[in-house]
């Protein structure tokens, strides 16, 4: 990772070194009412004390999958040494499904930690990130100390040690929600006629019309 972004790691948001973990607690699963529940929030308290200086989210978004039950069947079957190259087990990558729903979490809750004028981190794999950003047309996006919502996009490095995959922080960035909900709005929408035409195709086979 480059080391200009290590200052910006969630522990280093309170103002103090990454190693350095006194006073500062993690809790999972935090909920707020109309909002959602926060996979991490990073609390900073004052010694022996319940009174808080500071604290940050940490929200992960991967890529899901379709047909997820075969999926599990393909890695059950894998784990009990059978040939799972002999079964087509149908299943893929979701990620137009994935974006979707990140996104609209991230114009809800990140609305909020701009407002509280606290951070939220979205912590994006690398893929799903840069397809966000050409989906949308986030292009141009680049890292900001003052903005609520920070992107830390992660990758996985297959090269260190063959033996053991290591989630690696590739790259920082940040946006404002006025910058989500402009690319939200803006993004590229279909025409009606490619609609009409989807339409009539089905209405043809279910009428029985042949031209």
């Amino acid at each position: 990772m480059n080391n200009t972004h290590r200052k910006h790691y969630p522990a280093e948001i309170f103002g103090y070194h990454v190693e350095n973990k006194s006073n500062v607690l993690l809790f999972s699963e935090v909920k707020l009412k109309r909002i959602g529940t926060f996979d991490f929030v990073l609390v900073k308290h004052k010694p022996i004390s319940d009174e808080i200086d500071d604290f940050c989210v940490v929200e992960f978004q991967t890529d899901s999958t379709t047909g997820t039950g075969k999926l599990v069947r393909a890695i059950e079957d894998y784990i009990q040494d059978k040939d799972i190259t002999k079964n087509s087990y149908a299943f893929g990558m979701n990620t137009y499904n994935t974006i979707k729903l990140s996104f609209i979490q991230m114009l809800n809750k990140g609305q909020v930690f701009e407002v509280w004028n606290k951070k939220i981190i979205w912590a994006v794999q690398k893929y799903v990130y840069e397809n966000m950003v050409d989906r949308f047309g986030l292009q141009g996006m680049k890292f900001n100390k003052n903005d609520a919502n920070l992107f830390f996009i992660y990758d996985i490095d297959y090269h260190s040690n063959p033996d053991k995959y290591q989630l690696t922080v590739e790259n920082i960035r940040s946006s404002t929600i006025e910058n989500l909900m402009k690319a939200f709005q803006g993004a590229d929408l279909p025409k009606i006629d490619d609609f009409i035409k989807v339409l009539h195709k089905k209405l043809r086979l279910n009428l029985g019309i042949r031209i």
